[in-house]
């Protein structure tokens, strides 16, 4: 019956710091700590990139699966869906950022290069300050504000 509840708690592991990592994009050391938390799993990050490394080949069959069904579907929902507003194309959300934010996120905690540090710091900084700018009005910035935030 341990041995049973070990395997158990090793996949519900397993499964929540792949889920955490790579859909919620929680850095691996933070990843490693939420597991430590929750389960009191000592888990490295070299451990955790394993496991959503067996995830994805694992996955691979649905992934093609889902693949040739959007290939073959009359009507496709892309996340990078744009839209044309006089001329220019523009993002109908504002998730793109959130991936931009992850990479920072690892280059300011993880890298351990102090040259990009204060760098990647500034960088997420000015992005979240434009969406709550973007929420707060509830629609584009002017482009005098978005060339603002090009200029920096």
């Amino acid at each position: 019956m341990r041995t049973v509840a070990h395997q158990q708690i090793r996949s519900t592991c397993t499964c929540g710091a792949v889920h955490l990592n790579q859909y919620h994009l929680v850095p691996l050391a933070r990843t490693a700590t939420l597991m430590q938390d929750l389960y009191g799993a000592q888990l490295c990050q070299a451990s955790i990139q394993s496991f959503a490394q067996e995830a994805a080949l694992a996955l691979r069959p649905t992934v093609g699966a889902i693949a040739q069904a959007v290939q073959g579907s009359a009507v496709v929902h892309a996340d990078e869906t744009g839209i044309r507003i006089t001329g220019r194309l523009h993002c109908l959300h504002s998730l793109c950022n959130a991936h931009h934010i992850r990479e920072l996120v690892y280059i300011h905690e993880q890298e351990g290069q102090k040259i990009w540090d204060s760098w990647a710091q500034e960088m997420i900084d000015l992005l979240l300050q434009a969406l709550r700018e973007v929420d707060a009005q509830g629609a584009a910035l002017s482009l005098q504000r978005q060339a603002w935030f090009e200029a920096q």
